[in-house]
């Protein structure tokens, strides 16, 4: 399965009523060819809630601030562990 696909299903459980939910719930189970299927029986739905529609386009969003969030807090944790680290060199008694 594609990243296409993945963020269409998880804008179908996050924005979609009960029918979408377990829409994206047969999708992720179907095989390749089934997959093909339900795109073409359920196409409005799988364009509403895929790169066409504004859905799609929320879930990428909030994927990529929470990236970003990560990035950061992972700096924060190196900037911490050097100046720790560098404290600590500072503080110690020469020839050790």
């Amino acid at each position: 399965m594609n990243k296409e696909d993945l963020t269409t299903m998880q804008s179908m459980r996050r924005f979609g009523g009960s029918f979408c939910q377990r829409l994206a719930d047969c999708f992720a189970a179907a095989d390749p060819q089934n997959k093909k299927r339900l795109k073409a029986c359920f196409a409005q739905e799988f364009q509403r809630y895929g790169k066409a529609g504004e859905f799609y386009w929320l879930i990428l969003e909030e994927e990529n601030k929470r990236e970003a969030g990560c990035l950061e807090a992972w700096r924060n944790v190196a900037k911490a562990d050097t100046s720790q680290l560098m404290q600590e060199l500072i503080n110690r008694p020469p020839g050790q």
